[in-house]
């Protein structure tokens, strides 16, 4: 990679002109193949380009988000930050467990121990999710915490210590928020049928 980088740049400026550009402006906008060549050489699995640049926009919309919001941003506000839908973010974060595991199944199809909540028995999954999230929709550290616990939108489960950092709360105010959610979850299905 080096050595085709400076093949490059030595390639790159027999063709320079300074009244064009600044020499590092031209050389950055030569040197762009890297980038893909990069890309190509980590992608072992063979993921389409359109989803590893959407895996990095995904990346910076979540880092933007988190400086502003002082907190990890819920799928909800990146999909709204994004323009694009909490299943397209859901696929992307696939591509990116993909590329960094070298599997396409998510870490709880790969035996890993699933969230702590306890499931209505007779609700189907998906209306729970959304019957919780709808409860915690002006909860958004909640909600935050609802989704990593169940793997919701391909987020990757965090140990508590972990969550707490990420939403910058202690790990007994994780717990807590933890049983209030678990109060919803159990009450899904009879607010819903009952």
């Amino acid at each position: 990679m080096k050595l085709q980088g400076k093949i490059l740049a030595m390639k790159a400026m027999d063709r320079y002109d300074p009244e064009q550009s600044s020499l590092e402006t031209y050389l950055t906008h030569q040197l762009m193949p890297l980038r893909r060549t990069a890309r190509q050489q980590m992608n072992v699995l063979g993921i389409p380009d359109r989803l590893l640049m959407a895996s990095q926009q995904l990346e910076s919309a979540e880092i933007e988000l988190q400086d502003e919001l002082g907190r990890m941003p819920t799928t909800a506000e990146l999909a709204d930050r994004m323009c694009i839908s909490t299943k397209q973010i859901e696929r992307i974060r696939q591509t990116t467990h993909a590329r960094n595991t070298g599997s396409y199944l998510m870490p709880e199809e790969e035996g890993t121990v699933g969230g702590n909540m306890e499931v209505a028995r007779h609700l189907p999954i998906e209306y729970k999710h959304q019957y919780v999230l709808s409860a915690l929709r002006n909860v958004p550290k909640s909600a935050l915490i609802y989704e990593i616990d169940n793997g919701l939108n391909g987020r990757q489960r965090l140990s508590v210590t972990e969550l707490a950092n990420k939403l910058g709360l202690s790990p007994g105010a994780v717990s807590q928020r933890r049983n209030r959610i678990t109060e919803i979850v159990n009450n899904a299905e009879k607010d819903i049928y009952g």
